[in-house]
């Protein structure tokens, strides 16, 4: 196996791992994450109505 090979993977790796960390966060963060995705689709929905009307 060449270096850019076993860059890669533990690229992948560390991504992985970053990945379930922030899966565990928003677990654990679930009210916060709910509210702001909440706000995220009020805002979305705001300017959609916007560019329709």
């Amino acid at each position: 196996m060449d270096a850019v090979a076993i860059l890669g993977i533990l690229l992948v790796a560390v991504w992985i791992g970053m990945a379930i960390m922030a899966v565990q966060w928003a677990i654990d963060h679930l009210i916060v994450v709910a509210a702001v995705v909440g706000v995220v689709v009020l805002v979305l929905d705001a300017a959609v109505r916007k560019r329709q009307g």
